[in-house]
């Protein structure tokens, strides 16, 4: 934190994650969201090889139980969506997070 001119400012204190912009996107009315290309993360890209495999063991486990507890078509669409978007390997290696939102009719 630092500041000038007597204002502060707070960093990355308020960045949000994927997850976290896809909810408040689906909140505002949005009916999609596309994560774009963007420079690679050559630390993301080394590390891939090994945690790849555990993220995505974990992840299918987690949406395999979330599954089980509901019936609702709509809620499983939605989780299948999340899921899709935690283990796809270009949002993960991408240094910078873009997204293309578009507005439902």
């Amino acid at each position: 934190m630092w500041g000038a001119h007597g204002r502060q400012y707070y960093g990355h204190l308020w960045l949000i994650g994927m997850q976290q912009l896809r909810a408040l996107a689906l909140l505002a009315g949005f009916a999609e969201m596309q994560v774009q290309r963007t420079e690679i993360s050559r630390t993301s890209l080394l590390l891939l090889p090994l945690v790849y495999p555990i993220l995505v063991l974990i992840t299918i486990r987690a949406t395999l139980r979330a599954l089980g507890k509901t019936s609702d078509t709509m809620a499983r669409r939605e989780i299948v969506e999340q899921c899709k978007l935690n283990i796809n390997p270009r949002n993960l290696i991408n240094k910078f997070l873009v997204v293309v939102l578009k507005k439902a009719n």
